[in-house]
């Protein structure tokens, strides 16, 4: 993976193919909705040893409910 020097584009490649990327706008919000967006995305959450732990689904919903409170997945 590489990034041009302006952040406009993305390389990415295997031994098999190469693709240029356009990366999508920042995201910009408050830490925790950015935090629980994340972790209603993808089910994960880091622990204090900074693994990746499956959210089981009384943590998923709680989860979900907080990020709504806060007015829900932030703009672009």
């Amino acid at each position: 993976m590489a990034l041009s020097p302006d952040g406009r584009t993305v390389l990415t490649g295997s031994w098999k193919k190469a693709q240029l990327w356009r990366p999508p706008a920042p995201v910009e919000g408050h830490v925790e909705r950015l935090v629980l967006w994340t972790q209603v995305l993808t089910g994960l959450e880091l622990d204090a040893d900074k693994m990746a732990r499956v959210l089981d689904a009384d943590a998923w919903n709680e989860r979900r409910r907080r990020l709504d409170e806060l007015g829900g997945p932030p703009r672009e």
